[in-house]
């Protein structure tokens, strides 16, 4: 049997022999990984004094500067904190660079609000949650998920994309 192909560190496969567009930066793709994560609810204001989920589960991929996520959660209960809702735990930390939006969620068994998208958080592990509200031609189609919308079994499903 073969063994797996090996590059040194910094190294990766090159694609310089292909087209380049305009803006182009990099032809040489070096780093795959894939993994789990941590996916919590988590209050931007103050945390939680407690809480334990019953359903738990996140995974990533990540090529290159782009990192692939799925999770799904269910918070069983939970105490204290304030604020409005975020996700944190994402395994690399939001590009800087620009704003960034790109998942998709579905949630049920929320007192209201429920979260339907999300922002990242630049230079952050975290993700603020957004609900709609009004029209598309009203001052504020979405609005920041908040404490209040959450509740005991309260369940999320996600998956999206961010760079790094």
């Amino acid at each position: 049997p073969l063994d797996n192909i090996v590059m040194a560190s910094g190294k990766g496969i090159d694609f310089g022999a292909t087209g380049d567009s305009g803006g182009m930066s990099s032809e040489v793709l070096d780093d795959y990984e894939e993994g789990t994560w941590t996916a919590r609810f988590y209050p931007n204001s103050s945390a939680f004094s407690s809480s334990s989920y019953n359903l738990d589960a996140a995974i990533y991929t990540k090529i290159g500067n782009v990192v692939y996520w799925a999770f799904r959660i269910r918070i069983a209960n939970f105490s204290g904190g304030g604020g409005n809702l975020e996700i944190s735990g994402l395994p690399y930390t939001v590009s800087s660079s620009y704003p960034q939006t790109t998942c998709h969620l579905h949630a049920s068994n929320w007192a209201d609000n429920s979260p339907k998208n999300a922002v990242y958080i630049s230079g952050n592990t975290r993700m603020s949650l957004y609900y709609e509200a009004g029209t598309a031609n009203s001052a504020s189609p979405t609005n920041p998920v908040p404490l209040s919308a959450l509740q005991n079994n309260a369940y999320l499903i996600g998956q999206g994309f961010y760079f790094i």
